[in-house]
């Protein structure tokens, strides 16, 4: 299968062209940014062409693309691989707003084209383990979940406004949304949320705290603040505490590591599952037997939804309701 990247400024666009090596009969042969240097850089590392013009991506060649690009952008390129016939994986989040991610599912619907979103945090064996036990009724009946994703600060256009549509917020919510809807079968109801600016210079909220309410009545916090410093072992985490009338269970995502010490630096070096490798063998494995994917545009359309709610309770300071269109 012949895959091309539309847009390669994410942070994961490196390593999604170095696991598809990984992976038989898969490969990236055309890379395109608008900035020619961003698409050589991430082409050398899969032998594929680099290029400027969008279009060379869309050609009959390819089976699908992959959309690495800035958070604006999803839109446009979404579109243009849609109307091209093209299968897609695009990065989270699917779109800034609510009304921009409901005309993507609408779209390729419409179109018969395949869209996931990029929730590869789906695929980790520590979150199959977990939705086993729930659903074998182990916790019993969930009440709340205490969540994080915190992380360092991405840095470059992560932090500006028009690129990115927001930061911590708009960057790390999505991903605990997306598993808590997987893991416990409900859609989020109401959130109160706060940001700030507070670790770093930048135009956006770095740190931000989040109260939630599923439609069964699960409560949920979570801080997907920019808060780790740059001498922290690795990017972020994601841990979450599940409180049910049976037990409670707590969840580390990124606790397949070793620790590493030198006389400069410590270190987590991941042993475990990489589940970005995953998610990619599993797209190109449904679209080569014809099946639908398993994490849908839809799905991203529903933690847009949050972060939109998020948003507009930090601008009134009040509980917003979550309108699922």
């Amino acid at each position: 299968m012949k895959l091309a990247m539309l847009g390669a400024a994410h942070v994961h666009a490196s390593e999604y062209v170095q696991v598809c090596k990984t992976i038989p009969d898969v490969e990236f042969t055309q890379i395109y940014d608008a900035n020619l240097g961003t698409a050589k850089r991430i082409a050398e590392l899969c032998d594929a062409t680099a290029t400027d013009d969008p279009l060379t991506c869309l050609s009959p060649a390819i089976d699908a693309v992959v959309i690495c690009s800035e958070n604006y952008r999803h839109v446009e390129l979404v579109q243009s691989a849609a109307l091209a016939g093209k299968d897609i994986l695009c990065e989270k989040p699917l779109a800034t707003n609510v009304a921009d991610a409901q005309e993507l599912v609408t779209l390729c619907s419409r179109l018969g084209v395949q869209l996931q979103t990029a929730f590869p945090c789906r695929y980790h064996p520590t979150i199959a383990r977990t939705k086993e036990l729930i659903d074998q009724g182990l916790l019993g009946e969930i009440l709340a979940v205490r969540a994080t994703n915190q992380g360092q600060i991405p840095g470059g256009w992560f932090a500006d406004p028009l690129l990115a549509g927001g930061g911590a917020l708009m960057d790390h919510t999505v991903h605990v949304v997306d598993l808590l809807r997987f893991l416990l079968h409900d859609e989020f109801d109401s959130v109160f949320a706060y940001s700030a600016t507070r670790f770093h210079d930048v135009k956006t909220e770095d740190s931000a705290f989040l109260s939630m309410t599923l439609k069964n009545g699960v409560i949920v916090t979570l801080d997907p603040s920019w808060s780790r410093p740059l001498s922290y072992p690795t990017w972020g985490n994601v841990t979450m505490e599940l409180v049910g009338t049976e037990g409670t269970l707590f969840v580390d995502m990124f606790s397949q590591n070793m620790e590493f010490y030198s006389t400069s630096s410590y270190q987590w070096l991941p042993f475990g599952t990489n589940m970005n490798r995953l998610m990619l063998i599993d797209f190109v494995e449904r679209l080569q037997q014809k099946q639908p994917v398993a994490i849908t545009g839809e799905d991203g359309l529903r933690a847009t939804e949050v972060v939109a709610a998020a948003y507009l309770s930090v601008k009134t300071g009040t509980l917003c309701s979550i309108t699922h269109v």
